[in-house]
């Protein structure tokens, strides 16, 4: 049975919220009061069946202090993220122009994730024995933070801090999951050593600007605003690692840090890409373009094989789209789910405007961007529908022609800005590959503008409802000329 969670907000937004169970593959509707807390993701996996997706508000706050994510919740209770699915009601409030056309971006998105479900490779699970010991970089100002860790059993460990457990040395990499991380370290006398954690906590305001670029480099997290913060991007780090900001935050990490450590088990579902090695050709693309140093390709006589080190993987999928061979797939975000979506995406009734937009967003600064949209009501084109993606390294440049093919008359891709990619390769070899199809559009007669790529910075996440309003705007204005146009899906 496939079940539909749905959330009391949606009446916020739609006459008849019933037009839920209308939809092709639901079998039943549970509604439920907002909002969706840890407790109540706990009821919903008590209910689950085969398949089910909730439909709500996301979670998930990008801050040093608090990280909920549902997928990442529910895998910690040890459900397959393959098996459920998550419709974000921020998406539909944001650019609906009435009732109607919230109920037809509603079908439509749930209809997505049903396909994305049903083509998700089912993960392997790796199961953590957390140890209970943190590595803190930076100096705590006050006392207490140490001392309530101490008296909870867990251990410490630090680097520049200035106490008694300081560490000699510079990061230089950091891999594992949460709850077993490894650390490396690089002495003046370049003997690299190790140190094992089962967390890590960053004092942001107790580092300078050099300590703090050391950390970029070696622990791959990112600058947030010019002021040099530091915060780590993606779900399989800001699990395990909390950047604090002020002395009011320690002891809401210090409890986090408490609870999680003392768990027996850390559920995790490995999101890395599946390799078919009777299609891997060796040729060593994957290993090129991997930022996290995660492929490898090892040769023997006249064989060799392509693997990945889950410990250093964070499933971008860049490695996936720059195959030639097709031989790597990511099981959350296959080639069968995109091939599979633009039947869904045909259905979009557009906007006010007799527009249509399809704005492709990254699980990093592009989800963080439209959140912020919705959360202070700033005003975007009723004609933008939101589609998301691990990281701007898997927009394939087949999604192009097949967004004009699917009747959308324009593409817009956000993306981390570059000083804050946590995965420049991958963003580089985004641009590379769109301006040469830009060469492509320009040759056929198809306007290149219909396709932009927006960098989204974390200091002005308010910028992109502007930035997708002149795109609009820009559309609106070249549509007038049918010879631009020419290739414009009916």
């Amino acid at each position: 049975m496939n079940i539909i969670f749905l959330s009391n907000e949606i009446k916020e937004m739609i006459d008849k919220p019933d037009t839920v169970t209308s939809i092709e593959g639901v079998d039943k509707v549970v509604p439920f009061d907002p909002p969706l807390t840890i407790d109540r993701c706990k009821v919903i996996v008590d209910q689950q069946e085969d398949l089910f997706i909730v439909v709500a508000r996301n979670p998930q706050q990008s801050s040093s202090v608090q990280h909920t994510f549902f997928p990442v919740e529910l895998a910690n209770m040890g459900t397959n993220p393959g098996h459920v699915g998550f419709v974000d009601l921020n998406h539909i409030f944001l650019a609906s122009a009435n009732s109607e056309a919230a109920v037809n971006r509603l079908q439509i998105h749930i209809r997505l994730t049903f396909v994305k479900l049903s083509h998700t490779k089912d993960n392997p699970r790796e199961i953590i024995s957390p140890l209970k010991k943190i590595f803190v970089v930076g100096s705590p100002q006050g006392e207490s933070f140490i001392e309530d860790l101490q008296k909870k059993g867990v251990k410490i460990s630090g680097l520049w801090t200035g106490r008694e457990f300081d560490l000699d040395g510079i990061p230089v990499g950091l891999s594992g999951l949460p709850g077993k991380y490894t650390i490396t370290l690089q002495q003046e006398s370049g003997e690299k050593i190790t140190h094992e954690a089962g967390a890590m906590v960053v004092f942001n305001e107790g580092l300078d600007d050099q300590q703090k670029k050391h950390l970029l480099d070696g622990f791959l997290l990112t600058v947030k605003d010019h002021r040099l913060h530091i915060q780590p991007t993606h779900l399989r780090l800001s699990q395990g690692i909390k950047v604090v900001y002020s002395e009011t935050e320690y002891r809401q990490v210090a409890d986090f840090f408490c609870s999680f450590l003392s768990l027996s088990k850390i559920s995790h579902f490995v999101e890395d890409p599946h390799i078919d090695h009777e299609k891997c050709g060796l040729c060593g693309t994957c290993v090129k373009t991997c930022l996290f140093h995660a492929s490898t390709v090892s040769y023997s006589g006249s064989t060799g094989v392509s693997e990945i080190d889950p410990d250093f993987c964070v499933g971008c999928g860049n490695c996936v789209t720059a195959c030639p061979t097709q031989a790597r797939d990511l099981p959350a975000y296959s080639y069968d789910f995109f091939s599979s979506s633009w039947k869904e995406l045909r259905e979009f009734h557009g906007g006010t405007d007799g527009l249509k937009i399809l704005v492709i967003y990254c699980e990093s600064n592009g989800h963080d961007a439209i959140a912020y949209l919705s959360e202070n009501k700033i005003k975007v084109p009723s004609s933008c529908l939101f589609f998301r993606i691990r990281c701007g390294a898997r927009v394939d440049t087949q999604f192009v022609p097949d967004s004009f093919q699917a009747g959308f008359d324009g593409v817009a891709i956000l993306v981390c800005s570059r000083d804050e990619c946590n995965n420049i390769v991958g963003s580089l070899d985004l641009e590379r590959r769109l301006n040469l199809y830009r060469k492509v559009m320009q040759a056929t007669g198809i306007e290149t503008g219909r396709m932009r790529i927006m960098p989204v910075a974390s200091d002005k996440l308010e910028t992109v409802g502007e930035s997708l309003q002149q795109f609009a705007d820009f559309l609106n204005s070249v549509k007038q000329d049918k010879q631009l146009f020419t290739t414009m899906a009916t």
